[in-house]
C-alpha cells in the first residue's frame, strides 16, 4: 500500500459559461465561485438571473400537469395522475421549487431563457430562420454575396445595436 502525503486531491475541475452573460466560470466539484443555477431544460447560469417566483400560486392541476410532462419514469406518471392534491403538492415543491442553497433544477418559470427575459443565440437564431422562412446555407450564401468577407460584415453592423446588453 502506498501513503501518500502532501497535497493529494481527488477533486475534479469543472466549469460553466453563464446563459446570460456568457462569462466563464470555473471550479472545483461542481462548486463556483458565483452561485449557480440550472434550469429543467439544462439552461446553466449565474443565480443572480434568477427571476422571482411567480406572484400568483399554480394549481393543483397546474402542478400535476408539470410533473407528468417532466416525468421520464411510467410508474412516477401513474402516480401523479392517481396522487391526492397534498401529495401533489409535496411532489411539485421537491421537484420544482427551489431553496437559497438548491439552485439545481430550477423551474422554467425562473429561468431568464425558458421566460424569454434573455435569449441563447440559437435560440434566436432559429426563431429568425424559421420567421424567415430560410436555412443556414441560405443566409451563408447572401452573407458571403453581400458582403464578401467577414470583415466586410463586421463593418456593416458596427455601432449598431442589435444585442439586448447584459
Amino acid at each position: 500500500m502506498k501513503n501518500r502525503t502532501g497535497f493529494v486531491s481527488n477533486s475534479s475541475s469543472s466549469s460553466f459559461v453563464c446563459a446570460v452573460s456568457g462569462e466563464s466560470y470555473e471550479g472545483y466539484d461542481g462548486q463556483y465561485d458565483v452561485p449557480y443555477a440550472c434550469c429543467t431544460n439544462g439552461h446553466e447560469f449565474c443565480a443572480n438571473f434568477l427571476l422571482e417566483a411567480a406572484a400568483v400560486e399554480k394549481t393543483v392541476d397546474e402542478m400535476r400537469t408539470e410533473l407528468i410532462d417532466n416525468s421520464h419514469d411510467k410508474k412516477m406518471t401513474i402516480a401523479y395522475k392517481n396522487a391526492s392534491d397534498d401529495d401533489i403538492r409535496e411532489w411539485w415543491n421537491d421537484e420544482f421549487k427551489c431553496d437559497e442553497e438548491d439552485y439545481y433544477e430550477v423551474s422554467p418559470e425562473r429561468c431568464p431563457i425558458c421566460s424569454f427575459v434573455y435569449g441563447e443565440m440559437s435560440t434566436l437564431l432559429c426563431h429568425l430562420l424559421v420567421k424567415a422562412s430560410t436555412t443556414e446555407e441560405q443566409v451563408l450564401a447572401e452573407l458571403k454575396e453581400q458582403f464578401g468577407s467577414y470583415e466586410a460584415f463586421l463593418a456593416s453592423i458596427k455601432g449598431k445595436d442589435v444585442l439586448k446588453s447584459r
